[in-house]
């Protein structure tokens, strides 16, 4: 059937060939449709328990997220800083899509009348007598819930707090605040003063920015550096050429088809091209290796390429399809990002198997044939010898090869216990990033931007309770002793400042009033003042659920899941049994996708090899051979995730994959050295012999296509994204431990066990 296959595409090249070229034109046009979007949120599954609570959470208190602009002088009390805080307030509050703006010079204060509550802003004016400044910083300093969230506590910093809408469907919108904050920033600078800014969407605009970079310094490097290593394998024009049309056809397809439905490029998927590119080599450069050795067999280009197609057809679909699996897996990952991946990448390989098996040929039939010493020349070559080498390693030291794969599996299976997690873009954004720089000076001087949210629950009115807010303020003072928590703020605190002002401002009077009637008088008063926003983020209209919000600093995923832990501890054995306490927040949802990236490792890992074993075992048409053949394919696999584990490098949302795409690429050089095996060892039985043709044929092939892989593989260390760059180096590292092993352990196994396809009594 292959050779029937191959006659139809050299009998139809000039109707094929107008075919490829019409569709690569039309998916060519749709590349118009590129665009690159990013965003946290809707990488979880809208079904999420989590995310689910989180959306109904914002609904009922509101959805804001902060973008923070901090002031540095050496002190903001002064009237020019002042003014110039004054300005820039303004400036940003301006800005479409902010919904709302405050800082030291428009925030709401508390102050009586009489009898009457009054609230005004801060500074309505702002002072020019320097005692009166000084009186206002004092003020300012002594109020717990300015402190950190505009003003630190030294007074040299104030920030601007910008509410966008955290949930919003549209993305795109935050790229132009962000950028208009900053075209603001920079046109008004004022002397003695720095600026800087951090928050969600700042650092998803830098990382924009970087995706950016990456596909334009990929989209050349990496093709050049195919054609350097193809010119240096082949040594001709059309060793490189081949290949270069068909990644050129590839990249274009994959891109038509992946922009017309609708996607844009995120931070994962940055590096789809570079991927299709390298592993669409394999397939072409196998065919090209066996086309040289049917050349120096025979001077008919017809049957020269024939011949070629009929071996490669069967097998590179295979190869093809188990890579494609292998990518595939990631279906059943739970991050949208991640099966995005999956599902492109998968369709990718399919289009490159499908263009090299007809560019190939077609253009192979178009150039002469190659001279026959190039293929003879070969079994003298740097590369035949060491592969000589290799195979009587194998033959003579059969004892040590069990060993060593033994010590470095106990080795690889130690370092995996020490693997960690990280899902926090901050670190994964280079540190020079503006979003980076703002983050770590912010963070020095007032509060992180990350948040943590209780949401505590009760019956009706349980929140105009003294015992309820007594509560309340527990979980505040617990949270406030916890590492990474800066602030932390609830309904409590407007109700203390109010029994303060009440009574003339002692601060003797700064606690929580003990009877319901005073609770219920004060809520009414804020209720009716410009606190009424405040109380309804804090509250829900019929005082049955309180929120209680924490500002937190960046740290790890661990830090994170460690921070949730000690909450709901604490919760469990502290908070009275007529309250139920949630977690919720940001800091929740980077705990909920620290869940989904270990179980999408583990779901996709035993799918891709249940998969590619049951596919290896039909092709091969032996159970025995089909187990066999995965064990050199999941010995690099444990080697890589043993070296992440011992080099403190985190599983994330880019090393994740690491596993089954490892696995569906490593397993095409065991599957062609299966097949060449096979065919070899029908000659004459002999498994020594067998193995040695084998090595000297196939062996060339892999090498190659291994080196070249890992190669273009290590590309991706270039990535402006520290998950991006470990990938592409765990991933190179991956190829070369799968090489060593399809080298060494492979023939090993095929030898100890007398691997099939032989006669009753082995010579």
């Amino acid at each position: 059937m292959q050779r029937r296959i191959a006659e139809f595409i050299l009998a139809h090249r000039l109707l094929i060939s107008v075919l490829l070229l019409i569709l690569t034109l039309a998916l060519a046009y749709q590349l118009r449709l590129f665009r690159i979007s990013q965003s946290q949120h809707k990488d979880l599954p809208q079904d999420d328990p989590d995310l689910v609570y989180f959306e109904q959470f914002c609904q009922r208190f509101g959805d804001a997220e902060l973008l923070i602009v901090a002031v540095a002088a050496d002190d903001m009390f002064t009237t020019d800083n002042l003014l110039y805080l004054q300005h820039l307030t303004e400036l940003i509050g301006q800005v479409p899509d902010v919904e709302e703006v405050f800082s030291l010079t428009n925030v709401s204060d508390i102050r009586t009348d009489g009898d009457q509550i009054d609230v005004r802003p801060l500074l309505a004016d702002i002072p020019t007598d320097p005692a009166e400044l000084a009186a206002k910083k004092a003020y300012a300093l002594g109020n717990p819930y300015w402190v950190k969230n505009l003003v630190s506590p030294d007074g040299a910093t104030a920030s601007i707090n910008a509410k966008l809408r955290y949930l919003r469907e549209d993305e795109t919108y935050r790229i132009a605040v962000v950028q208009k904050v900053r075209d603001i920033l920079r046109t008004n600078p004022h002397p003695g003063t720095a600026v800087y800014m951090t928050g969600v969407s700042p650092l998803l605009t830098d990382s924009l920015d970087y995706i950016t970079l990456d596909l334009k310094r990929f989209m050349w490097l990496t093709p050049v550096l195919i054609v350097l290593l193809l010119l240096l394998v082949f040594r001709t024009v059309r060793g490189a050429l081949i290949p270069q049309i068909v990644i050129v056809a590839s990249v274009v397809w994959i891109g038509g088809v992946f922009f017309s439905m609708g996607k844009a490029v995120g931070m994962v998927t940055t590096m789809l091209p570079t991927l299709i590119m390298v592993i669409c080599l394999s397939d072409v450069i196998h065919i090209i290796n066996h086309y040289y050795e049917e050349a120096a067999k025979n001077d008919d280009r017809r049957q020269v390429i024939l011949a070629t197609m009929e071996h490669m057809i069967s097998a590179c679909f295979l190869t093809s399809i188990t890579t494609a699996v292998g990518f595939a897996s990631l279906l059943v990952a739970d991050l949208r990002s991640i099966r995005e991946f999956g599902v492109y990448s998968a369709l990718g390989i399919m289009i490159a198997y499908l263009l090299g098996m007809t560019i190939t040929p077609i253009v192979l039939s178009l150039l002469p044939l190659p001279k026959t010493r190039r293929w003879q020349g070969y079994e003298q070559s740097v590369t035949a010898r060491a592969l000589l080498r290799i195979e009587r390693f194998v033959h003579r030291d059969r004892w040590r090869i069990p060993l060593l794969v033994a010590l470095l599996t106990i080795a690889s299976v130690i370092g995996i216990t020490r693997l960690n997690i990280e899902t926090q873009i901050s670190k994964f954004i280079p540190r020079d990033a503006p979003s980076i720089d703002g983050l770590h000076f912010i963070q020095d001087h007032m509060a992180g931007f990350s948040s943590l949210e209780l949401a505590v629950e009760g019956p009706p009115e349980v929140f105009q309770e003294p015992w309820a807010l007594r509560e309340l303020e527990e979980l505040q003072t617990f949270l406030r002793t916890l590492p990474g928590v800066d602030t932390a703020h609830s309904l409590t605190e407007f109700i203390k400042e109010t029994n303060k002002v009440m009574h003339e401002g002692n601060d003797d009077f700064y606690v929580l009033p003990a009877d319901r009637p005073t609770v219920a008088q004060y809520l009414l008063l804020l209720s009716m003042t410009g606190k009424a926003d405040f109380l309804d983020s804090f509250v829900s209209f019929n005082f049955s659920g309180a929120r209680v919000s924490a500002r937190i600093h960046s740290m790890s995923s661990a830090g994170h899941l460690a921070l949730l832990d000690q909450v709901e501890t604490f919760a469990a054995q502290n908070l009275d049994p007529r309250l139920h306490l949630t977690t919720t927040g940001v800091i929740k949802l980077y705990a909920t996708t620290v869940h989904a990236l270990v179980n999408s490792q583990l779901r996709s890992l035993l799918f891709s090899f249940a998969i590619i074993a049951l596919m290896i075992i039909a092709h091969l048409r032996s159970p025995r051979v089909g187990l066999l053949a995965m064990i050199p394919n999941l010995l690099p696999i444990l080697i890589t995730l043993g070296i992440m584990g011992w080099l403190n490098i985190s599983l994330n949302v880019a090393t994740v994959m690491i596993s089954c795409i490892a696995l569906g690429i490593a397993v095409d050089d065991t599957i062609h050295f299966l097949t060449r095996y096979r065919r070899e060892i029908r000659l004459d039985g002999q498994v020594g012999p067998a193995i040695h043709r084998t090595m000297l044929s196939s062996g060339r092939a892999i090498v190659f296509t291994s080196l070249i892989i890992a190669a273009g593989y290590a590309v991706i260390i270039f990535s402006s994204f520290r998950p991006n760059r470990y990938f592409g180096l765990l991933t190179a590292v991956t190829m070369l431990a799968a090489l060593i092993a399809d080298l060494i352990v492979l023939p090993f196994l095929v030898k100890t066990f007398h691997v099939g396809w032989r006669p009753r009594h082995p010579q």
